[in-house]
């Protein structure tokens, strides 16, 4: 590898999607190298009830450990984690998501109960991360993740929410 280059080999911060984790089990992602830390909002396992499939696939930021400044965001959505760190005097918040499937666009019997809860959890999730941006103080701020969504169809409801997000905020 020609020097100056790593940084295009091992990112500073790699966000994840799909992890596939359960919370018991999450502690995976430390084992993976150990020049990255992470932090990681996984799956519940499984209760006494039967749930065909997975709750959701879990996310996860795996972060440089030599970077300073860095610190894990509490939120309690599963569907999001997040960590605010500054590089080079300029702070940045990090979101990764999850998105859940917007109900409103799908067929009634397609929506799985065992990941989609009772209400709209799309909606609960744009709430999530729109709370999450108007109370902080960073300096920029970034939404990485899987938003279930194709930005080409401009008149779906998911695309129109997430850029009414970006644009008042």
């Amino acid at each position: 590898m020609e020097r100056g280059n790593e940084h295009l080999h091992r990112p500073h911060v790699l966000c994840l999607q799909e992890i596939w984790l359960y919370q018991c089990n999450d502690n995976f992602l430390g084992s993976l190298d150990d020049s990255y830390s992470y932090v990681c909002n996984s799956a519940e396992p499984p209760t006494d009830r039967f749930i065909s499939g997975h709750a959701h696939g879990g996310v996860a930021i795996l972060f440089r450990d030599g970077l300073r400044q860095i610190s894990s965001v509490d939120i309690a959505c599963k569907r999001l984690c997040g960590v605010q760190l500054v590089f080079d005097n300029v702070s940045f918040l990090i979101i990764n998501v999850y998105m859940p499937v917007d109900q409103q666009m799908i067929e009634p019997h397609y929506v799985n109960s065992a990941t989609d809860d009772a209400g709209n959890a799309f909606d609960d999730v744009l709430f999530e991360i729109e709370m999450l941006i108007s109370s902080t103080t960073c300096d920029c701020i970034i939404v990485c993740g899987d938003n279930y969504e194709c930005i080409v169809r401009a008149r779906q409801r998911s695309v129109q929410e997430t850029f009414r997000i970006c644009a008042h905020q």
